[in-house]
């Protein structure tokens, strides 16, 4: 929070506590892969860097999806691996708290933010008003569904609205991408609450064919 009207130094500024934290993930093949090789899933967590198969020892049979043909960690064989190509070339930062957006709801703030780290949106409420606003803890919006569920990445760059008081479907309101299904969602309640699995069937919506609804 900002002491002066003007800030222009770290001493113009109060800290009011951390909101949210998570450890950043160790990168898939540590710094990356030296030129002429593929980062790839070894499984269990494990990842390597490995030299592309040569035409003269296939996979057999083929690789799928975005498997790679590649040669075995002992060098020996031609074996088919999950590529991680993807996750080495990050366009966002790990962290919580990227692309925050920032509402007031009766004088009490409210910020909805990606957790780059989970692939996740999270939303944050004060407790109180001013300079201690006691922030209660995170929710999670969207994201980390439960097995058997695919892992989706949701939440990307939201955008927060606070509405009227008695606005229809809730006075809070979140619009943000599903990258994984290719939806635009809105969240909408009165208070911030856990969702509901998603099942990824999008509801009817006036606003546009592309959105689906999720409200508490």
């Amino acid at each position: 929070i900002a002491k002066t009207a003007q800030p222009t130094n770290r001493g113009d500024w109060l800290v009011v506590g951390d909101i949210d934290q998570a450890n950043k993930p160790t990168p898939p093949c540590g710094a990356g892969c030296p030129s002429g090789q593929l980062c790839v899933d070894e499984g269990g967590g494990q990842s390597r860097c490995a030299r592309p198969s040569a035409s003269s020892a296939p996979c057999i049979p083929g690789c799928t999806g975005t498997q790679a043909c590649v040669q075995s960690a002992d060098l020996l064989t031609s074996v088919c691996r999950s590529s991680l190509a993807a996750q080495t070339l990050t366009d966002l930062p790990l962290g919580v708290g990227v692309a925050p957006s920032l509402a007031f709801l009766d004088d009490k703030a409210v910020i909805a933010y990606y957790d780059s780290v989970n692939k996740t949106l999270k939303a944050v409420q004060a407790a109180n008003v001013g300079a201690t606003p006691g922030f209660l803890p995170p929710v999670i919006i969207d994201g980390a569904d439960p097995s058997p569920l695919p892992k989706r990445d949701v939440g990307r760059f939201p955008s927060l609205a606070i509405g009227r008081v008695g606005q229809v479907g809730g006075r809070i309101a979140i619009g943000f991408p599903d990258l994984t299904s290719q939806q635009l969602l809105l969240y909408q309640s009165d208070s911030l609450s856990a969702h509901a699995a998603h099942d990824g069937a999008p509801t009817a919506s006036s606003t546009s064919p592309a959105m689906a609804q999720k409200k508490s």
